[in-house]
């Protein structure tokens, strides 16, 4: 085919089929939009085939690799030398993180022996922890129900007292517990754990401490929040996600961990044709992940901090912790709305309720309905797009704040939007139930 009629059908048919992250309404999910310039480097990288794979062949992509996990480190208050390897996103970052944490406190040789014949392996963490947790424990071999879910606060956040008494009962019965895992803004209402409590747990009873901030971390660049993540350079490794609030092209997430030798230890294994001349500043990626062929994923990272800096992000996320903490004030005062969180990040929940049913205990499966059919007809709708969860047992709206194109103009338009919607929406349910 010609190269112009391939792109008249990206252009007429791909692109059209798709949300557009880009849209000043984007408030859902985590997600954000792509700034220009870390975009266009992305294609540039891509075409001219620009990967970190060993030092010998890409020193300069892999040290841009290097310096921006020192730069994240150093942003959120982890490490201004942190160790770092750049991932497709949180659930890579995550299990990572978790490979690390088995190496590292296993009293055998895990790597070459595996986990039989040895106690079974236990980790904890909240019952409001991102789904990729189960999944790495399911692909470790290890079983889901090896992490243990511990009920959270009325906040959302995990219950410390809770969770050292799941470690004592799990050693009491010849369990091996080997890691600990905050989240730093957790996806559904974006709480933020206890850190510094949980790094006093894991420091007593020698365990890997192990915080999961892909969506949150990033937060701590604002002297507003950055108290919420006290504790959080006390971890052992850290996930951030700079292609959510960095607002750079997917794929970019990132594992720091304080020691390289935390990765080598984990990932190494050196074959005869991957041998290079070792100089004094080689640095091989491959010596620190799972992957040879990969991206350059860092690239876009560096080019967007060092296009706004670490202020100019800043800058952001306080407009941005801003819009949530307005709206949510907003949804506490309508007749038509309840407020089911408030926001410690830009994350919190709300739900639609007629001003008849408000109080109304009996009302709940319909609440729900209700819910969910506004939510499909604002998505049908393509004006704006606000998604919702399943928040203690009820159905509701979760705004996330993350998009640098999002405009205060835009959001208000979205809940006037829902809210016409939802009175349309509600009479025909009545009509149709009658």
């Amino acid at each position: 085919m010609d190269p112009d009629a391939i792109l008249d059908i990206i252009r007429d048919k791909l692109i059209p089929a798709t949300v557009n992250y880009n849209h000043p309404r984007m408030m859902s999910y985590v997600s954000s939009a792509s700034l220009t310039l870390p975009g266009l480097v992305e294609g540039l990288v891509a075409s001219l085939k620009i990967f970190p794979y060993s030092w010998a062949l890409t020193p300069g992509s892999t040290q841009i690799e290097v310096t921006v996990g020192r730069w994240l480190g150093a942003a959120v208050g982890f490490s201004d030398n942190a160790a770092s390897y750049m991932t497709t996103g949180g659930t890579g970052a995550n299990l990572m993180a978790l490979l690390a944490a088995r190496v590292a406190r296993t009293d055998w040789d895990v790597r070459r022996d595996g986990v039989t014949g040895h106690a079974p392996l236990t980790a904890y963490a909240s019952d409001q922890t991102h789904k990729c947790l189960d999944q790495s424990f399911a692909m470790m071999g290890l079983g889901t129900s090896a992490l243990r879910k511990i009920e959270t606060d009325a906040g959302f956040r995990v219950r410390v007292d809770l969770l050292e008494a799941a470690i004592a009962k799990d050693i009491a019965e010849g369990l091996q517990p080997f890691c600990i895992i905050g989240t730093a803004g957790t996806t559904n209402t974006g709480a933020v754990d206890d850190l510094e409590a949980l790094a006093d747990l894991a420091e007593r009873y020698d365990l890997w401490f192990h915080v999961d901030g892909a969506y949150g971390a990033l937060a701590a660049l604002s002297p507003r929040v950055r108290p919420l993540f006290a504790g959080m350079d006390r971890a052992d490794s850290l996930v951030v996600d700079p292609h959510k609030w960095l607002n750079v092209p997917y794929e970019a997430g990132c594992l720091l961990v304080k020691t390289w030798g935390a990765l080598s230890e984990t990932f190494s294994l050196v074959h005869e044709y991957m041998r290079n001349i070792d100089t004094d500043d080689a640095h091989d990626h491959w010596h620190h992940g799972w992957e040879l062929t990969r991206g350059d994923r860092a690239l876009k990272v560096w080019v967007a901090l060092k296009q706004y800096g670490a202020s100019g992000f800043r800058r952001m996320i306080d407009q941005h912790l801003d819009m949530s903490a307005r709206l949510a004030a907003m949804v506490e005062q309508a007749e038509d709305l309840e407020l089911l969180t408030r926001p410690s990040l830009s994350i919190f929940c709300f739900r639609y309720v007629p001003p008849d049913l408000h109080g109304d205990p009996s009302k709940g499966q319909y609440l729900d309905r209700l819910n969910e059919a506004i939510e499909t007809q604002i998505q049908r709708s393509g004006d704006g797009l606000i998604t919702g969860t399943d928040l203690a047992g009820k159905r509701c709206f979760r705004p996330c704040f993350v998009n640098y194109r999002l405009t205060q103009e835009g959001i208000d338009t979205v809940i006037a939007q829902l809210r016409e919607i939802a009175r349309g929406v509600d009479a025909r349910m009545r009509g149709s139930d009658a």
